[in-house]
């Protein structure tokens, strides 16, 4: 990493760490170095908040090992969530009515789907892949026919996760993101299922460039004031509106060009060797 970033990094108020890939390594752990380095800038007045793909109630034991309690972003911008209140400050919803057919066209191409409504997740049925991302997430889907869900007008449904063993089904995501523009689709890898491609599917008002304006007004800061952690395309929006934007080693290079840094891969503990780089003791 550049020497000359750090002098960027000294009126920093508060930093935004994606989850999985960034502060989570391939087996869901974080580290106890991580840990201190995240003690020791609280410590310092620095705030530090998530910017994920995941729900809050996935994100509840980092809020409560790791102290990232500060108000975040959720469902891949489409939920302003505040951990300290348990309160939702925004958030955007899918339509039922559009969902609906999307639902059906996904189960005709036997898509996985996991639907996000509330304070849980569901799917119709178990299967490895649901297993595996339960443990990733620390809490296992429930099963229900998701009409159930659809049909309750006093439940709303915030994101689907859908995924394809692209060794059989290449481009399956793509096409139903070209039927459905009414749909933002976020594309991520799970790293226990490495030949799978997900997207996260929320809402097309889901902006992260709003969600991000909205974030400093809450918090009072400039955006030279933020820094921002992340891996994946879906992290490049915050990598690029914050002050400071570090990319982790294990991004892939369109990642990395839109950061200001590179810093070591998750494995290799590139949240907290960064952090205490670029936000050095005073």
């Amino acid at each position: 990493m550049d020497q000359d970033i750090q002098s960027k990094t000294r009126d920093i108020k508060l930093v935004f760490f994606d989850v999985d890939g960034t502060l989570l390594g391939r087996d869901g752990q974080y580290s106890e170095s991580l840990q201190a380095q995240l003690r020791r800038i609280r410590a310092m007045g620095i705030k530090t908040a998530i910017a994920s793909g995941r729900p809050p109630f996935a994100c509840q034991f980092l809020f409560d090992e790791l102290g990232l309690d500060a108000c975040g972003l959720f469902y891949t911008g489409g939920m302003i969530f505040d951990p300290s209140s348990q309160s939702c400050i925004h958030e955007s919803v899918l339509n039922k009515a559009d969902l609906t057919p999307l639902l059906a066209l996904i189960r005709q191409k036997q898509v996985y789907c996991e639907l996000y409504a509330g304070q849980q997740h569901f799917v119709e049925a178990s299967c490895d892949i649901s297993v595996a991302h339960g443990e990733h997430l620390r809490i296992q889907p429930q099963r229900l026919q998701f009409e159930t869900l659809m049909n309750d007008k006093h439940c709303s449904v915030q994101k689907l996760l859908i995924g394809v063993d692209e060794r059989r089904a290449a481009g399956c995501l793509q096409e139903l993101e070209s039927q459905f523009p009414q749909f933002h689709f976020a594309y991520a890898r799970f790293p226990a299922k490495p030949h799978c491609l997900f997207a996260s599917v929320i809402a097309a008002d889901a902006d992260k460039t709003a969600a991000f304006s909205r974030l400093l007004v809450h918090h009072q800061v400039s955006p030279e004031q933020v820094m921002a952690f992340g891996d994946a395309g879906s992290d490049m929006t915050f990598l690029h509106l914050a002050g400071v934007g570090v990319a982790m080693g294990n991004a892939e290079a369109h990642v990395q060009a839109a950061a200001d840094c590179v810093t070591l891969s998750v494995d290799e503990d590139g949240v907290a060797h960064a952090l205490k780089f670029l936000i050095p003791e005073q």
